[in-house]
């Protein structure tokens, strides 16, 4: 048999550098005076960040106030730029108002030329003239005034004619027509009342569009019945149409009609349209609006 030659450990290499107990462990290394005089002192972060931030809060800054200086510096020239032109503008005007154009001067020089024709031309005419003409040139003008007077008589006869037609004269006209009117009724006179009436009757109470001969009728049928009328009117309040060409009255009415032995009586607010027909207020309607007792 063979001898078995010792085997050698793996592991010899690892276990030559395996520090022995025995062995002390190393001295730390310390900075020397020099480098501790040049070293930097320690910063917290927070201070660090802030450090970093202020340079770019200190650009924005500036950039903003450079904004703001410009666009303040352009306002401010477009304002001296807008007085700057109003001054011109006035400046320009006010020298175009006291010194006129050339067209404006020869327009003037024109109007002076045609001026002095003028009169040079009535001078010729007056040194023509003949002893024998002027009793006609007088002749003339007078005719000239004749005319001129004429017309002014005729104005004033159209002014005139104008002022007889007033609000105010009709409205005296209506009233004098609403006396006469109760005055016919009152004494039963039919013919004298419908005298007051146009030929057809838009509204005559509860009826509309009756004719003449209708409201004659009713007028007989009541007045035939009735032994005693009395009616009495109060002051109307009178409304003309801006035309002059119809009118709305309207009154009380207080009326007491004796027939066959009853009497009836009331008041009432009654209402009478006019319109003028040939220079006349004709009746056109008659209603009560409101029975008042």
């Amino acid at each position: 048999m063979y001898e078995q030659e010792p085997v050698a450990s793996v592991n010899s290499s690892q276990d030559n550098n395996v520090t022995e107990p025995d062995q002390s462990p190393p001295e730390p290394h310390f900075l020397d005076a020099e480098t501790i005089q040049h070293a930097q002192p320690a910063v917290p972060l927070s201070e660090v960040r802030y450090r970093r931030l202020w340079p770019v809060v200190l650009i924005l800054i500036t950039a903003l106030a450079g904004l703001a200086g410009g666009l303040l510096g352009s306002v401010l020239l477009h304002a001296y730029r807008n007085s700057a032109d109003e001054g011109h503008a006035n400046v320009t005007t006010t020298q175009t108002g006291n010194q006129p154009s050339g067209q404006t001067a020869q327009t003037a020089n024109a109007q002076e030329a045609q001026a002095s024709s003028n009169v040079s031309a009535e001078q010729t005419a007056t040194n023509n003239v003949q002893p024998g003409a002027l009793p006609s040139v007088e002749s003339q003008k007078a005719s000239n005034d004749n005319e001129v007077n004429s017309q002014e008589s005729q104005n004033s006869s159209a002014v005139a004619s104008q002022n007889s037609t007033t609000p105010q004269s009709d409205a005296d006209a209506l009233r004098s027509a609403l006396n006469d009117w109760i005055a016919a009724t009152n004494a039963r006179d039919i013919n004298r009342q419908m005298s007051f009436y146009n030929h057809t009757v838009n509204a005559f109470y509860l009826t509309r569009n009756v004719s003449a001969a209708e409201v004659r009728a009713e007028k007989v049928r009541v007045i035939s019945r009735a032994s005693y009328v009395d009616i009495q009117a109060g002051q109307p309040a009178i409304h003309i149409s801006p035309g002059g060409r119809s009118a709305t009255m309207r009154f009380i009415k207080r009326y007491s009609i004796l027939s066959d032995g009853q009497t009836r009586a009331g008041e009432v607010l009654q209402e009478l349209r006019w319109q003028r027909m040939n220079g006349n207020w004709k009746i056109v309607s008659e209603r009560d609006l409101k029975v008042l007792q």
